[in-house]
């Protein structure tokens, strides 16, 4: 099997996320992904009102995840109720102008963590 680059585009408007993950799901990539003119490339949503959210992204066989421009989250875990979210097997790495960019964001109550994350930032 060769390899495979993916890349997702949005409309760089702002706002836009590439993958967006809650409940119960597995993200795996067996390739090399670019996310381009996303805010964020990764969204995990906490599981609010629903119950809590379990979700697994991993990347097989070395996975780069790049994110381009800048004030970009690679991967952003943001908890509105109960979460369990594992990453691992990923490189992200930024490129652009790397203003204000992320390469792994938590946003609100608990705590988090990375396996097996590579996270390199700022500039080509």
């Amino acid at each position: 099997m060769g390899e495979s680059t993916i890349k997702v585009k949005g409309d760089g408007s702002g706002g836009s996320k590439g993958v967006l993950m809650g409940g119960m799901e597995t993200l795996m990539m067996r390739g090399d992904v670019t996310f381009e003119g996303v805010t964020e490339g990764i969204n995990i949503n906490g599981g609010g009102s629903g119950g809590a959210a379990n979700v697994m992204v991993m990347g097989l066989g070395g996975t780069t995840i790049k994110v381009k421009g800048s004030g970009v989250v690679g991967i952003k875990v943001e908890d509105t109720g109960k979460i369990n979210a594992t990453v691992m097997g990923l490189k992200i790495e930024g490129s652009g102008d790397g203003t204000g960019s992320t390469g792994v964001e938590f946003k609100g109550k608990g705590t988090g963590g990375e396996g097996d994350v590579d996270v390199e930032y700022g500039g080509d």
